[in-house]
């Protein structure tokens, strides 16, 4: 239960045994239902918590600074046998008090532990490297490192681990796209690394699912979308135009999110709702910042060189990625559209049939102005009414199910369609001054008459 509902609770309670509401007996039982005695030692664990990882931070730092300053004086013997001692004591004894009950000191101290043992394996990695002479790309360093700790977060279910695992990966998969494109293929275990929208987009639910958080899956799902973009980019086998690549990417991650379903993906029998409505969001947010983007005329009027062919980079390895998420973005949708029931095919619900129409018509729109005939009227007008038509269909379900998030959502980009329209065009001043002053006033009286009314 929310701990936040808990201290209010107890608040109120207090109140009320003072004022005579209720008798001692009921404070009593109010207090051994939710546990208003764990209420402060649970800020404390808190509180505990962010020392142990300050503290844990500022010692490995100050050990790397001790080791760094004497190292050159000492044997390498010597260097190997601290480096590993300290590794293998700092893992064991956070290992060990990791053991106890999370609501013991010696559990947090554990994880501070075990948090300074993932800084002691990069410090590893580095210096053994250096000693040996060993010429290795420095992200296959961070690529072992993020392994190191992925496989420890893993095992012991720490979703600490688990985020700096992925800031690990991340580092590796940024500092290695410029061997990447430019030679076309990494060396040895580095090329795990090519295929970085499979293991986000799929083996990144799964890990997010086993730890049981939102926010590593929020940001697995917000590193998958740039990994497609890369990948299409790398791709050269295909002897297609551009702008077919173009519009995979841009059609490919939302269609992906918004099918999602964790029954689909992750292995056993979950709950369908853990990540599906955080998945729909941000497939809702990224259609929108699309849409708005390719709103403006200025990009169809100077659309140019979409309809050549880009043959560079690439082949069929990293094509498999591409065409696996296809295959499973299709399967989703497939999933989505049959009856829990009766397994028989059903029509999309509202939501889902607007978000399937908004990505065919975005993208026989990319291929057409490309391969076709230019549209530089036509495309923006068709983009900026799928604007109209999402953010109606936000404000609509934000109304129906007394959502503030959909709603103002919903307002927020109509009313940055409306702005954006008349900065864009050359218009009056005392017509834009109208406008600014209406959207103004109906922004106003619909957050008001929306708060009223819920």
């Amino acid at each position: 239960m929310a701990e936040k509902f808990r201290r209010q609770l107890r608040q109120e309670a207090e109140i009320w045994k003072s004022e005579g509401l209720i008798s001692d007996q009921i404070y009593t039982q109010l207090s051994d239902r939710y546990q208003f005695d764990r209420l402060e030692a649970a800020a404390s664990n808190r509180f505990i918590a962010v020392l142990v990882g300050l503290g844990a931070v500022l010692l490995g730092l100050g050990a790397i600074a001790f080791v760094a300053a004497n190292w050159q004086g000492w044997p390498r013997s010597l260097k190997i046998g601290i480096l590993l001692s300290s590794l293998i004591l700092t893992h064991g004894i956070g290992f060990y008090l990791w053991r106890f009950t999370s609501d013991r000191w010696q559990h947090r101290f554990g994880q501070g532990l075990l948090l300074l043992g993932t800084l002691l394996l990069g410090a590893n990695l580095g210096l053994m490297s250096q000693m040996f002479h060993l010429d290795v790309p420095i992200y296959q360093l961070y690529l072992i490192w993020g392994l190191g700790v992925t496989s420890l977060a893993i095992s012991l279910r720490m979703t600490l681990l688990g985020f700096v695992s992925l800031v690990l990966m991340a580092l590796a998969y940024g500092s290695s796209l410029d061997d990447w494109l430019s030679i076309g293929r990494l060396p040895g275990i580095a090329r795990i690394l090519q295929h970085a929208p499979l293991i986000t987009g799929v083996v990144g639910i799964i890990l997010a699912r086993w730890w049981n958080s939102r926010v590593i899956f929020a940001l697995m799902m917000i590193a998958f979308i740039p990994t497609v973009w890369i990948q299409l980019a790398a791709i050269g086998v295909w002897s297609v135009p551009t702008v077919v690549k173009l519009t995979l990417g841009l059609t490919l991650p939302p269609a992906f999110l918004w099918s999602y379903n964790d029954r689909a993906i992750a292995l056993g029998n979950f709950d369908c709702q853990l990540f599906q409505p955080l998945a729909r969001r941000l497939a809702l947010l990224l259609i929108a910042l699309q849409l708005y983007l390719f709103s403006f005329h200025g990009w169809w009027n100077s659309w140019g060189g979409w309809g050549n062919i880009d043959d560079t980079l690439g082949g069929w390895e990293l094509s498999l990625d591409i065409f696996a998420l296809v295959g499973l973005t299709v399967w989703q949708w497939f999933q989505l559209a049959k009856s829990r029931r009766s397994g028989d095919l059903r029509r999309f619900d509202s939501s889902s049939f607007l978000v399937i129409n908004l990505l065919t018509i975005t993208s026989a729109l990319f291929l057409w102005h490309s391969l076709i005939y230019p549209l530089p009227i036509f495309a923006p007008l068709i983009i900026n009414i799928e604007i109209f038509l999402l953010a109606v269909n936000l404000i609509r379900i934000g109304l129906k199910q007394g959502t503030r998030l959909r709603f103002w959502s919903g307002l927020i980009l109509l009313t940055s369609q409306i702005i954006s329209r008349m900065l864009e065009y050359e218009t009056g001043l005392l017509l834009k001054s109208i406008v600014f002053i209406l959207c103004g006033l109906g922004v106003m009286a619909a957050g008001f008459w929306f708060e009223k009314k819920n």
